[in-house]
């Protein structure tokens, strides 16, 4: 079986989980840093105009020119897979909630908790959810023990008028009670009317 701290493992292959998202965020990142490099490499070109004027040779001004192109090159380069790696950080989280998310809605195990790796942004989201996963337990498992608690009242009192008993009113009216507490423990625990 696989380890789990292996299969969330970073590598290159799986840097892109959310490519549409993290694609656009860091074609957006780069192309604002792109358009800085272009700034610069005009304020270059202007530079080197003006060295040109001053008797610099074309050679020498074609290889600064040059270079400063190439360096251009690899910044973008760096930028976008920069961009890539940050936008990873995000996405990479939203993607282990909206499997999570969507595991618990199939499954129901409410034991399961919402784990990111140390350091993945959102850990505070994470954070929430458990508690949230939390008390919904907890408020599912008080609402079991009351309508069983109540259940078993309300066998009693059937058992009792099967056996004829005297007080039938009184008995109707406590499986009148016990029947609304049942209705009511939802509205009570869950706030669902």
């Amino acid at each position: 079986m696989e380890n789990p701290a292996q299969a969330h493992k970073r590598s290159w292959k799986n840097l892109l989980i959310k490519k549409e998202l993290q694609l656009k965020v860091g074609l957006l990142i780069a192309l604002a840093l792109l358009t800085l490099v272009v700034v610069f490499l005009f304020q270059t070109f202007m530079s080197l105009n003006d060295i040109l004027q001053y008797g610099i040779s074309v050679d020498r001004a074609s290889r600064m020119r040059f270079f400063q192109m190439v360096f251009g090159l690899v910044y973008a380069v760096f930028i976008f897979l920069f961009s890539i790696y940050l936008s990873h950080k995000i996405a990479g989280p939203l993607y282990r909630f909206e499997n999570d998310v969507k595991t618990l809605a199939q499954d129901g195990d409410l034991t399961r908790m919402f784990r990111l790796r140390k350091r993945d942004e959102m850990q505070g989201m994470a954070e929430a959810l458990n508690t949230l996963v939390t008390r919904f337990r907890e408020k599912l498992v008080e609402s079991t023990r009351i309508r069983e608690h109540e259940l078993e009242n309300l066998r009693k009192v059937a058992q009792e008028l099967a056996e004829g008993s005297k007080e039938k009113e009184e008995k109707l009216r406590q499986l009148e009670e016990i029947a609304e507490r049942l209705r009511k423990v939802d509205e009570i625990y869950f706030r669902i009317q």
